[in-house]
């Protein structure tokens, strides 16, 4: 990912939500995607968000 970018996460309704990818912040050995959406920022492990939106979509189905 390079900053900028725009990525998905799949919220607890199972929706996806659109991001731009802001960097990445290490702390304690543990890294966290940071993601940009207006005012709003997000902190998540980087397992969680993805590049396609189509990924996004098939974790979002399988827990649906």
């Amino acid at each position: 990912m390079v900053v900028g970018d725009t990525v998905y996460t799949v919220n607890n309704t199972n929706k996806i939500d659109t991001w731009i990818y802001n960097g990445t912040l290490t702390m304690g050995g543990n890294t966290l995607v940071s993601l940009v959406k207006g005012t709003k920022t997000c902190l998540l492990p980087p397992n969680c968000v993805y590049l396609s939106k189509m990924e996004a979509l098939a974790i979002a189905e399988l827990y649906s």
